[in-house]
């Protein structure tokens, strides 16, 4: 009889151990099947959002053609005024172009010498830009988007965007890190609003997920927040700042917070 119930029971074991193994290879099978799915997926929706954004940019530089780069002085190489007058046309133009394409483009920012070539948005808050393109389709590459809080006159604009794996968007950022890629590559343009405006890094540093303040009351709190961007700073780049200046940062994800690109704006 002991005899009996120990292969009965033996035989449960063996049905038991069978059985786990299945289950374990069906659930190992369904996060195989899920993983080249995500993949293919995350491939696709890239694949998308690269054809996006070329199809904006192609509106977006159009906007340029008009403008004569050869009106220049011939003795020292500097564009004329009239070209200037012109492109400062162009740039508008550029912009309106922009809006036609979305009601709510903001501007383009472009960093030379990377691949951070990009329109801009502002929606109502910060999370609609988030999950949706700049044609506002759904793309979990989103958008790089303005703060919703910012508007002409700030003196600290921020800009949002993915880290994304492919190295779009603000998937480059984290180059910005090594100081001899920052400072060779230190200059920001922004069409803002129609015009050109340029920028120069001043402060990298990783930091927290607390929100960067785009208001401030009075000057006093404004330079306290200026000399704090500074001493976060994770190498010196010799730029100087005060509190006349108004600010750019370039914002994305990192593990455990953000990663931040702060600039100054200078001279047009």
């Amino acid at each position: 009889m002991l005899h009996k119930n120990y292969s009965f029971n033996g035989a449960n074991k063996k049905k038991n151990i069978s059985f786990l193994r299945l289950a374990a290879g069906c659930i190992l099978l369904a996060a195989l099947f899920f993983s080249g799915y995500m993949i293919v997926d995350y491939m696709i929706t890239g694949a998308q959002n690269v054809q996006s954004v070329n199809s904006v940019r192609t509106v977006y530089y159009d906007a340029f053609t008009d403008v004569d780069t050869q009106q220049t002085s011939p003795e020292a190489g500097i564009v004329s005024e009239a070209a200037s007058e012109v492109y400062d046309n162009s740039s508008t133009q550029a912009y309106m172009a922009l809006l036609a394409v979305n009601s709510e483009a903001v501007g383009w920012l472009s960093i030379p010498g990377t691949d951070i070539d990009y329109p801009v948005a502002q929606a109502a808050d910060n999370d609609y830009y988030l999950n949706h393109s700049f044609l506002q389709k759904s793309s979990s590459h989103g958008c790089i988007f303005m703060d919703s809080q910012n508007d002409t006159g700030d003196l600290h604009i921020i800009l949002y965007g993915h880290n994304m794996k492919d190295g779009t968007f603000f998937g480059q950022l984290s180059r910005f890190q090594d100081e001899a890629y920052c400072m060779g590559n230190s200059l920001i343009e922004l069409n803002l609003w129609g015009q050109i405006t340029q920028w120069k890094v001043f402060s990298v540093h990783r930091a927290g997920s607390k929100a960067l303040p785009v208001k401030f009351d009075g000057s006093t709190q404004f330079i306290s927040f200026l000399e704090s961007l500074k001493a976060a700073a994770e190498f010196d780049t010799s730029c100087q700042i005060d509190g006349g200046d108004s600010i750019l940062t370039l914002s994305t994800c990192e593990t455990g917070g953000r990663l931040l690109i702060h600039a100054v704006r200078i001279e047009d």
